[in-house]
């Protein structure tokens, strides 16, 4: 059993970082237009009071990083994307097996109430109660959140063209040597806020749906 635990845990953390690895790849000039779109607000609203055009679709972003960085320009913050995702989303998953699986020993535990089996399926993951489930996404996406905070405040930095930081070292020393440490974790309450009950929803409404689909029940 420990050994196949051991196997189901490194699988989670392989499958984790290549799909993380994988969407990071593609998905990158997404995100990294996205903050250009936020981050040029300030600006639109300066803009508009002087009586200028605005300069906030998406064609008209990618044309302006495109001409003044190069194709490759849209993938600029790839690097503290890729190292925030892969380690990122394989500890997710490999976290939010373990939760599962604590839930799961505290079925195992407590006779009175068993949880159903899943007979037809070859997952090794355990059939939870919606709230268990609802709490297993919330726990796993918040902590490994804040484990990975500082790497996201150093990839929306360097993304932005605010900031003009030419390394991502020198993002780092910079945001460090204004606001410490703990410029590192800005916003994580709000991040907290908003993933940690989505990421909650995902794994409830995913782990009903396919259970649904299996024959087996649904709410």
């Amino acid at each position: 059993m420990d050994s196949l635990q051991k196997h189901d845990r490194g699988a989670y953390l392989l499958a984790g970082a290549t799909s993380g690895l994988i969407s990071c790849i593609l998905l990158q000039p997404f995100d990294l237009v996205k903050t250009r779109l936020q981050q040029g607000r300030q600006q639109n609203t300066k803009l508009l009071k002087r009586g200028q055009p605005m300069n906030s679709t998406i064609i008209c972003n990618v044309k302006e990083i495109i001409a003044k960085e190069s194709l490759f320009g849209l993938w600029r913050g790839a690097i503290p994307t890729i190292m925030r995702n892969v380690p990122g989303t394989a500890l997710y998953y490999s976290t939010l097996s373990d939760i599962r699986r604590l839930f799961s020993l505290r079925h195992r535990i407590n006779s009175s109430s068993p949880i159903p089996q899943r007979s037809t399926t070859s997952s090794s993951l355990p059939v939870l109660s919606n709230i268990e489930n609802l709490i297993a996404g919330m726990v796993a996406r918040g902590s490994i959140g804040f484990v990975m905070m500082p790497i996201t405040i150093v990839k929306i930095r360097y993304e932005s063209n605010l900031y003009k930081y030419k390394s991502i070292w020198g993002a780092l020393s910079s945001i460090i040597k204004t606001d410490g440490i703990k410029g590192l974790f800005y916003g994580y309450g709000a991040t907290a806020i908003k993933d940690a009950p989505t990421s909650g929803l995902n794994v409830l409404f995913y782990e009903r749906f396919k259970l649904a689909l299996q024959g087996i029940y649904f709410f």
